[in-house]
This record gives C-alpha cells, sequence and structure tokens, in this order.
C-alpha cells in the first residue's frame, strides 16, 4: 500500500497468453508485484481458464505478503466452497484473502453451464453468495432461504480465522452492480471513463476501485514509444472486440463506445481486444495528475492491467505514490 491509504493490485497473467510457462509466469508477476509494493494481484476466472484458486497458490508459494484477489463467480461454487477454500489459505498460508465478485461473463459461457438468470438476477445472487460466505468465515451460523440458495444451520469453525484479513471487492458499473457492493459494504469496482466524465451519482461518498492499465516512463515520448510497440494496430483484434461487444450485457461494453481518449487515457488496447481495461500512458507526472484526478472523486483501489515486466510495476508505482499526495 503506498500513502494515503491507496491500496494498488496488480493482475495475474492468463494462461491463453503464456500457454508454455504459465506457472512460471504467475510467480514472476507475483514477485514483481510485491516487489513494487502492490497489495497483491487479482486473478481472472471464467469457463477458459485455469482455476483461480490455483494460480492464487502458485502466487503465494512465490512470495511472502502477496494477497491474492480471487475472482469469484457465484456460479461456478457454493458460497460454503467459497468459505471453505478461504479458510484454507489462511490456515496454509497465514495469509489474507481477498474476493472479487463478479456476476457477469461471457453470456455464452454462463449459458453453457447452465447460468440464464438475467443481468440483475445475478447480482442478487451475487449478494447472497457473499452473505453466506462473511458469515461463514465470521463464525455464525447461517440459516438463509433465498431465492438462489437455501442453507440451514451452516457453520465452520472459524474460531482461528482473522476475519479482518478477507476483503470483498464487487465488480460491475451497473446500477445493480452499485447496489450489491453497497449492501455488502463491499468496494465497487468498475472500468473508468477519463476523469472529467467519470462521475457516476450512485457511486458518491463511496470510496471505490477502478480496473486500468499504466505505461508510465520518465517521459510522455517514451511511455508512449512503448505503448504503440505493445500495442500495434490489429485489425483482426477490432473484429474480435466489435463481436464481444455485441454478444456481452455488460454495461461497460456498451457504454464504451460514447468514450472519448484523450491526454493519458487510451482506449487501443481495449478496441483491439488485447485488453479488458482502458489505460493510462505518459510520464509518471502526467499519469499521476489523471490518477490523481480519480482519487479526488473518491477512487481509493487500483487494480492494473498484467504487467510486461518489473519495470511495468515499479513505474506504475511511482506515478501512483506522487498521485497520492493529492489526498494526504
Amino acid at each position: 500500500m503506498v500513502s494515503g491509504g491507496i491500496q494498488t493490485y496488480t493482475t495475474c497473467p492468463v494462461a491463453a497468453y503464456e500457454p508454455f510457462d504459465f506457472a512460471e509466469t504467475v510467480r514472476r508477476v507475483a514477485t514483481w508485484s510485491e516487489e513494487a509494493g502492490a497489495v497483491g494481484a487479482l486473478v481472472y476466472t471464467d469457463n477458459g481458464l485455469v482455476d483461480p484458486w490455483l494460480v492464487a497458490q502458485l502466487a503465494v508459494e512465490a512470495t511472502s505478503s502477496f494477497v491474492p484477489l480471487v475472482a469469484v463467480q457465484p456460479a461456478y461454487e457454493h458460497p460454503f466452497t467459497t468459505a471453505r477454500t478461504v479458510a484454507s489459505f489462511q490456515r496454509l498460508h497465514d495469509r489474507a484473502v481477498h474476493l472479487n465478485l463478479v456476476a457477469g461473463g461471457f453470456v455464452r459461457d454462463l449459458e453453457a453451464i447452465g447460468a440464464f438468470l438475467d443481468h440483475d438476477a445475478r447480482y442478487e445472487r451475487l449478494v447472497e453468495h457473499a452473505t453466506i460466505v462473511a458469515g461463514v468465515l465470521a463464525g455464525e451460523t447461517m440459516t438463509v432461504e433465498g431465492n438462489h440458495y437455501q442453507v440451514s444451520g451452516l457453520r465452520m469453525d472459524a474460531s482461528d480465522l482473522d476475519a479482518d484479513a478477507v476483503k470483498f471487492f464487487v465488480s460491475g458499473s451497473s446500477p445493480a452492480g452499485i447496489a450489491a457492493a453497497t449492501s455488502l459494504g463491499a468496494v465497487p469496482v468498475r472500468y473508468p471513463k477519463p476523469p472529467d466524465a467519470d462521475q457516476e451519482p450512485e457511486l458518491a461518498g463511496l470510496a471505490t476501485g477502478i480496473r486500468l492499465g499504466v505505461i508510465a516512463r520518465d517521459t510522455a515520448d517514451e511511455a508512449w514509444r512503448l505503448a504503440h510497440e505493445r500495442f500495434p494496430p490489429d485489425r483482426a483484434g477490432e473484429m474480435k472486440h466489435s463481436v464481444a461487444v455485441k454478444v456481452s450485457d455488460s454495461h461497460w461494453h456498451r457504454d464504451q463506445a460514447g468514450i472519448a481518449e484523450g491526454g493519458t487515457f487510451w482506449l487501443h488496447p481495449v478496441n483491439t481486444y488485447k485488453s479488458f481495461c482502458p489505460y493510462l500512458v505518459g510520464s509518471h507526472e502526467d499519469v499521476a495528475k489523471t490518477i490523481g484526478d480519480y482519487l479526488v472523486d473518491g477512487v481509493r483501489t487500483l487494480i492494473l492491467d498484467i504487467p510486461t515486466c518489473p519495470e511495468d510495476v515499479a513505474n506504475a508505482m511511482v506515478a501512483v505514490e506522487r498521485a497520492s499526495t493529492r489526498i494526504e
């Protein structure tokens, strides 16, 4: 954590990006993140990826304080399974585990496993899921007759667990996602718009989180040169992105077409299907100014995109540290 109470995470790689050396790449990213001062890293989940709990295990074993921010999709696991796995991590590794609760995904992937709930109903299920997880981890005996889960006298011995070591985040930019985070006391996480267009009335007064990539270097020219090398023009990628937008019910994807680029804010990695989050590109000072604008608006958690090298994380953290002075 940097000064000002700002928590910064990176993102673990996914097997599709590193098919031949995936485990070692996860270990490297976890090490880079810890050494740069990040809290930990987000671990993705969807139908086509390595199980996020196994990825988190790799990262934890390679580090001493790294905290996995594990994506949990209620469609994949019962809340007791989630609670028991979190408890197992604490007991085996004496390590905190943070949970990034996700309600969405590729609609066809959800339908393939028989998950046919509509958008808002998925967030309703997410709230029930997280409520049971939190209660069980706190040592409560849970009896719930919900629309999605029914448990009776469910409990687990939590006498040796640290309830404060479990933190909940909820991904989603829609009113249903924000309402779910608010009801759980969780941190709402979204993909941001440029700071001057990022005001969401529902988020006023909340400490929020955003997901974004950062390419920061000593000079803007150096940063932009690296950005264009890393994300060259890609017509095939643009077509994939267009298809993904059509089959997604994500509010972010639907709204993204109306978002304007400018300054440090760059959407090219999203538009070429190389990333799901916008990027900030520029000098340390330029990027710090943009991040600082988000902090002034209430952002307290930053989840950075998958780093390519240790310099990515180190330079991003320089910008975050400078930005944090805006709220001290």
